[in-house]
C-alpha cells in the first residue's frame, strides 16, 4: 500500500533531522509516484492533475523546511511565493522511484489493472 501524500506532509513538518531532510523524503515521495501518477505535461501545469496539486503541496513544505535550515541547496525546482515549486521536473528527475518492475505491464507498455484502476502486483509464490 503506497504512502499518504499528507501523512509525509506532516512528517515533514515535525522532522529535525537535517540529513533525513536533505535526502530522505526525496525517495519516499518519488516512490508514490507510481500510485499518484501526473502526466509529463502536468509537471508544469497545475491545470492538469490533482496529483501535481497534492505534489506541489507536500513539496512546498520540504522547500519550507530545508530553507529553514539553510539546505537550499537541496531544492529542486523554481519557487514562486511561499515555496512553491513552479515546476516538478528539477524533483522527479533526480528522485528515485520505485519504478514499474513489481507490476503487470503489456505488450503496448499499460499496465494490466483491476476493476478499481487498482494495479495488479506480482507476488512471488514461496
Amino acid at each position: 500500500m503506497a504512502e499518504n501524500p499528507h501523512l509525509i506532509e506532516k512528517e515533514i513538518k515535525g522532522t529535525f533531522d537535517t540529513g533525513y531532510l536533505a535526502t530522505g523524503f526525496d525517495a519516499r515521495i518519488g516512490a508514490i509516484l507510481d500510485d499518484f501518477p501526473i502526466t509529463q505535461d502536468s509537471f508544469t501545469s497545475t491545470l492538469n492533475s490533482q496529483h501535481f496539486l497534492t505534489f506541489q503541496k507536500v513539496i512546498r513544505e520540504l522547500n519550507m523546511k530545508l530553507d529553514s535550515y539553510g539546505l537550499t541547496q537541496f531544492i529542486k525546482d523554481p519557487l514562486g511565493e511561499g515555496f512553491i515549486p513552479k515546476t516538478l521536473t528539477g524533483f522527479f528527475s533526480e528522485a528515485p522511484t520505485i519504478g514499474s518492475d513489481d507490476f503487470l505491464q503489456l505488450q503496448d507498455g499499460s499496465f494490466l489493472v483491476q476493476q478499481n484502476s487498482s494495479k495488479l502486483v506480482i507476488v512471488p509464490d514461496n
